[in-house]
């Protein structure tokens, strides 16, 4: 059964109020209301609207939780990059809010102490976190603890070495800037050919959104006539802030909120190549790329693990951070069925992914990647682990 929102709403505001009861938060310092979760979340894309109110970004918070995935080998690829690439960062100390700060010791005894692990004792991996660690909420978009899990991927795309007549559109390295000049927005390079000539093309591609979908990714794989296979990294952007095409094309009514993926936006350009250009051009944001072997990297240079390594606002979470997540799971039909918990890792950034709502989590490569990156849009929730004994 669907209601209105109005209806929905006052559905979920008489359930509460019947089923609440107050109660102080188990750190004593935040009054909450616990209820019955009413499964309201189905109608929300996951959200939750009966959590606990917070200010500060994070908040120490002692979660239900249970029935972690564990991945053995994933799990421990992940645990392995992320303490290599600690051991290598120049990170020392971050603020989560007013009153806590994270180290890069801190982030380290979280590795370490979760390598210590083995599904084999008679401890569930639920228990141990417990045990071992605090564990701190992020606040989400609403201060509810409510965030948007949004996918990317790796595409696998075919390229030419040299431009003809159908692999036309071009790929470049960083141009260079002198100082206190700027480099051209997106419009100028793709529209403009303002690059051309300079020897800057790296790779050829035969569709224009195919390269704009790459620069959003971030990276992707390339497949080049001779069958060889590269990745094309990320080697810089044009400083342009980035720009949503997706919600451009819901704010002019052409898709709607409910329907917005890629395969959408695909499909209405390809319905109306008379617009390309002014849609592309809403995103004066352009990344240049370079030529690497072909694994998948995050931008704290590690190769990234499907459904474990995740983008986040490095301002927010820092890099190196593992998380305990509340991860949406949708059915056949991509509608959300329910949450399960797993741990994640903080190994990559995105430059749409800002602020304490939204963080990006990596898919995979090629045609399973891009299938549930194009379909999670989803919300759960998220806490940042913290050893409770530093070595």
């Amino acid at each position: 059964m669907k209601y209105s929102n109005g209806l929905h709403l006052l559905i979920s505001l008489t359930f509460i109020l019947i089923n609440c009861k107050q109660t102080i938060h188990p750190e004593g310092n935040v009054t909450t209301l616990k209820t019955t979760k009413f499964d309201s979340a189905i109608y929300n894309r996951g959200k939750d609207t009966t959590g606990f109110y917070q200010v500060e970004p994070f908040q120490i918070d002692k979660p239900e939780f249970h029935n972690l995935i564990i991945e053995n080998d994933a799990l421990k690829s992940s645990l392995e990059r992320q303490t290599n690439h600690l051991n290598s960062s120049y990170f020392r100390k971050q603020s989560l809010n007013d009153s806590i700060d994270i180290t890069r010791k801190n982030l380290l005894n979280t590795t370490k102490i979760l390598s210590k692990f083995d599904e084999r004792d008679s401890i569930s991996l639920d228990k141990f976190i417990r045990q071992h660690f605090n564990l701190y909420r992020l606040s989400g978009n609403d201060s509810l603890g409510n965030v948007l899990f949004t996918g990317y991927f790796t595409p696998v795309m075919k390229v030419r070495s040299t431009r003809d007549s159908i692999y036309k559109y071009p790929f470049y390295k960083y141009p260079g800037r002198k100082k206190g000049s700027a480099l051209p927005e997106r419009s100028a390079i793709d529209f403009q050919n303002i690059l051309r000539g300079r020897g800057l093309e790296i790779a050829w591609s035969d569709n224009l959104f195919d390269n704009f979908t790459l620069q959003v990714q971030g990276s992707g794989i390339v497949e080049f006539e001779d069958k060889t296979r590269k990745i094309l990294a990320y080697n810089g952007k044009n400083g342009y802030p980035y720009t949503s095409i997706g919600k451009h094309l819901i704010e002019l009514g052409e898709i709607t909120k409910e329907n917005i993926s890629l395969s959408a936006i695909r499909d209405w350009l390809m319905t109306n190549p008379h617009r390309v250009r002014e849609i592309l051009s809403i995103n004066k944001s352009y990344v240049f790329f370079k030529l690497r072997e072909p694994t998948p990297i995050g931008a704290a240079s590690v190769p990234l693990t499907a459904d474990y390594s995740v983008a986040v606002d490095t301002d927010i979470i820092p890099m190196g951070s593992t998380l305990l997540a509340e991860v949406p799971v949708l059915d056949e039909n991509d509608k959300f069925l329910k949450h399960e918990y797993r741990l994640l890792f903080a190994q990559d950034r995105g430059g749409a992914i800002k602020g304490t709502g939204r963080v990006d989590l990596y898919c995979g490569i090629g045609d399973r990647g891009i299938k549930k990156a194009n379909s999670l849009n989803h919300y759960g929730r998220i806490w940042l682990l913290e050893a409770r004994v530093i070595d």
